[in-house]
């Protein structure tokens, strides 16, 4: 009888903030480019992605992979608000620029 090979994952802590973050993020800034749907998913998706980097971040303090997601997230959520206001002061979404 042959020997079976058993192949074990390492075990994973759970990242459940720094991915949702990410998600939130990247869709955040995706959706940033359509002009009517961008202005709401942005406003809501960015600030959400923001505050579960923030979590995320937090949790980890061990600075593993898990931390750099969540900065990852952290960061892009923070640019797509930045983004989401200039386009919003400088009038990219107003009617007149269709």
């Amino acid at each position: 009888m042959a020997a079976r090979t058993v192949i074990v994952w390492p075990l994973m802590k759970p990242r459940g903030f720094a991915l949702g973050s990410m998600l939130c993020a990247v869709f955040a800034m995706v959706t940033l480019v359509i002009p009517f749907l961008g202005v709401y998913t942005s406003a809501i998706l960015g600030p959400a992605s923001i505050a579960l980097g923030a979590v995320g971040v937090s949790r980890t303090k061990d600075g593993g992979p898990n931390r750099k997601l969540a900065l990852a997230g952290l960061t892009l959520g923070l640019a797509a608000v930045i983004l989401l206001v200039i386009f919003v002061a400088t009038g990219t979404y107003s009617e007149r620029a269709r």
